[in-house]
């Protein structure tokens, strides 16, 4: 089951920073919750509760500098300016934008892209923890026809497509429209039958339903 066989560590360098910074911020709430009882109890709890302000003040800069170091301050006074390439993983947001073309009633099945912040029309995006709602639709389906017509009739449209986050998460998370080979043939039987992409920006592309489809 995999969108790409090639080996892959889920903690490369930079999501390595993420998670630790992610992982380690809540722990600056009980540092100062320990700073606060400790400020009560004497001359010991005083100095307890410097000691907790001081590391909860050098984990504040260490993280700041070193954010301050990766976007640079020119980044920081113009807040306009675009996202620097790298900080979001498989940015699905210009295809957001270029989705506004989409018919105002339209309604979208997201695959593979957890985030849908910001989508100008109506969506369903499982998050990487969800197993996809398309597995079910393609595993009971005769074929891509039938397949189109059940979400259909779910009130789908269109189906989005992140290709570059669908290989990213595949590897760890159940977000994969299949489970085995024969599923993901499937897969790619029902995405070339949908046919050209209506909005395509990077590695995302979505791909409209046409009603009434035939059986196939």
């Amino acid at each position: 089951m995999c969108v790409s066989s090639r080996p892959r560590s889920r903690l490369t360098p930079p999501t390595w920073r993420r998670w630790r910074w992610r992982r380690l911020a809540p722990t600056l709430g009980i540092l100062l919750a320990v700073a606060a009882s400790a400020a009560r109890r004497g001359r010991a709890g005083a100095w307890a509760a410097g000691l907790a302000l001081a590391a909860t003040a050098a984990v504040c800069l260490t993280f700041g500098v070193t954010e301050l170091r990766r976007v640079g301050p020119a980044w920081l006074l113009t807040p306009t300016r675009s996202v620097p390439p790298g900080w979001i993983p498989n940015d699905p947001f210009p295809a957001f934008a270029a989705s506004r073309s989409l018919p105002e009633a339209a309604r979208v099945l997201f695959v593979g892209e957890p985030r849908g912040f910001g989508f100008p029309r109506r969506f369903v995006a499982p998050s990487q923890f969800d197993v996809s709602p398309l597995r079910a639709v393609l595993e009971r389906s005769s074929g891509p026809g039938e397949a189109c017509e059940r979400l259909r009739r779910q009130g789908f449209t269109h189906i989005l497509v992140n290709w570059g986050e669908l290989d990213r998460l595949a590897g760890g998370y159940p977000v994969a429209p299949w489970r085995n080979v024969q599923g993901w043939r499937r897969w790619r039987t029902f995405v070339t039958w949908l046919g050209e992409p209506v909005v395509q920006v990077g590695s995302v592309q979505v791909f409209a339903l046409p009603p009434n489809a035939p059986q196939v």
